[in-house]
């Protein structure tokens, strides 16, 4: 009955069908969680990513489906809907020295270039090294006040490690999920469309241990291009 109401929430802007849906996949989480790492989050919290969820949900399909079946647009980075920001991760480990490097980059609605950060990790797998650039990102997020926040990543393992619970990888980025109330939602896309995260992640010098935040663009000294691609 719920799932095929068509009761709108006019206060909230999101159909009661979707809203709905939102509410139970977060109880779902929270369960999850409670009874893998006996975490309890406040009902207010849960109201909220699942507000957050459903208007997210529904603003992106209403857009309808002409982003997604333009190909020339499938391999370049796409702004995210008003109103919300977007990280890019990245990792990267050298095959000389195996040290690995984690880097990252907020951008808004209109490609709008926010802070950058990258950080030496010492050695690293290449799946550590993003999961390691996710949990940095997550941190600098909430400190900057991004409430609302697209994590876009390229690869399929830290992707699935984020969205599908996993106690060995993805511990630390529960934590730093769960403790806070805010939105965030992992998006896998293609390598191509995530260049400026792994050129960020690549900035990192060999002896640095210390993380490295970028308030604008211009000490990367490239074509400003490189971040809306």
């Amino acid at each position: 009955m719920n799932l095929n109401s068509d009761y709108f929430c006019i206060d909230l802007g999101v159909p009661w069908s979707i809203l709905f849906s939102s509410i139970v996949w977060q109880a779902w989480k929270q369960r999850n969680a409670f009874i893998f790492k006996s975490h309890t989050s406040a009902q207010d919290c849960l109201l909220h990513q699942s507000i957050s969820w459903a208007k997210h949900y529904y603003a992106s399909r209403t857009c309808g489906d002409a982003t997604l079946s333009a190909p020339d647009k499938s391999v370049q980075w796409n702004p995210p809907l008003l109103h919300w920001i977007c990280l890019n991760c990245d990792g990267a480990v050298s095959q000389v020295s195996k040290f690995g490097a984690a880097g990252g980059i907020f951008r808004n609605h209109t490609s709008e270039f926010l802070l950058a950060f990258n950080k030496q990790l010492g050695i690293f797998s290449v799946t550590h090294a993003e999961l390691w650039s996710i949990h940095e990102g997550l941190i600098l997020a909430w400190v900057n006040g991004f409430k609302s926040n697209i994590i876009q990543i390229d690869n399929a393992d830290v992707h699935f490690a984020t969205v599908i619970y996993d106690p060995f990888l993805s511990s630390t980025i529960y934590r730093c999920f769960y403790a806070k109330a805010w939105f965030i939602d992992f998006v896998l896309i293609r390598r191509e469309a995530n260049m400026a995260a792994d050129f960020v992640a690549k900035l990192t010098y060999p002896h640095e241990s210390s993380l490295a935040i970028f308030d604008s663009p211009l000490p990367f000294k490239i074509n400003l291009g490189i971040f809306n691609n």
